[in-house]
């Protein structure tokens, strides 16, 4: 009886340690914890660059509907 609860509960530290460690490295404070800057700077770079995408498709569709305009513009006359 005492063997069988003094395996149960050394089952139970050994499967809180397991979530313990898969807690930590889900919320970053693991050995990953320290790459954090770097992961936030690869973020930062990727909206910049989706960023200037856009703007440029927005001045690419801009152009495109002022042409589109002057183009209506004279077939009117």
């Amino acid at each position: 009886m005492n063997e069988r609860l003094k395996k149960e509960e050394e089952e139970r530290i050994a499967r809180r340690k397991r979530v313990e460690a898969i807690m930590l490295r889900t919320r970053g404070k693991g050995s990953s914890a320290s790459n954090t800057p770097t992961k936030v700077l690869i973020i930062i770079i990727i909206n910049v660059i989706v960023i200037i995408i856009t703007l440029q498709l927005l001045f690419f569709i801009e152009g495109l509907l002022q042409y589109c305009i002057s183009s209506l513009t004279l077939l009117d006359n």
